[in-house]
């Protein structure tokens, strides 16, 4: 078993990594509506603003998982020496 402030990092990565996930997730949630809103003549289209937004914060949870892969890759590389 690994040191329980590995494990505890490895958590953490995780919990960050999910909840940008879910930020982003919500706000591409909203953006997909508020755009077929606009396209029925319900709305106006989301904001270049609003749009950029969701792009960074997908971005943020991408590159958050990718460094949580990297975690468990490592951890898996120690554990097999």
């Amino acid at each position: 078993m690994p040191p329980r402030n590995m494990a505890d990092s490895n958590e953490n990565v995780f919990n960050e990594w999910r909840m940008a996930d879910r930020q982003a997730h919500l706000l591409e949630q909203a953006l997909s509506l508020a755009s077929l809103n606009a396209l029925q003549g319900k709305g106006p289209a989301p904001a270049e603003q609003d749009r950029e937004r969701a792009r960074k914060l997908r971005q943020s949870a991408d590159d958050l998982f990718q460094h949580a892969m990297a975690e468990v890759a490592a951890r898996a590389a120690k554990n097999r020496r």
